[in-house]
């Protein structure tokens, strides 16, 4: 009789035990799919940036008065919007959390360089 006692308290602790087991399984696999995902959202924001500063150095060859010129690339039109107006017209497409509800704003230099930074609406 102690002995059908004792395997099932053991049963129930190898039970327990690999809950747990379980449990850290999917937590890890978990936080590793959304370290991949927002790796994956850092490079799409990475390949707006290069895209939006290739199209602003093309349109900066083509039109040499837009030095210290400040505008907001609409990646829909891929064209570049006054601020003020980007405001209604632009929807924010940042994709990673720290890009999230922002969109980019390209400053054309003097001296021909070209910068971009990410900023809210």
């Amino acid at each position: 009789m102690d002995k059908i006692k004792d395997s099932r308290g053991i049963a129930r602790t190898v039970a327990l035990f690999a809950l747990i087991a379980f449990v850290l399984v999917a937590i890890i696999a978990i936080r590793i799919i959304r370290i991949q995902a927002e790796k994956k959202f850092e490079d799409m924001d990475e390949t707006i940036v290069a895209s939006a500063e290739r199209e602003a150095q093309v349109n900066y060859l083509q039109d040499d008065s837009l030095y210290d010129t400040v505008a907001v690339f609409d990646i829909e039109t891929k064209k570049f919007i006054e601020p003020a107006k980007a405001k209604q017209t632009v929807k924010p497409y940042g994709n990673s959390k720290e890009h999230q509800g922002k969109y980019l704003l390209i400053t054309f230099e003097e001296d021909h360089s070209i910068s971009s930074k990410w900023v809210a609406p």
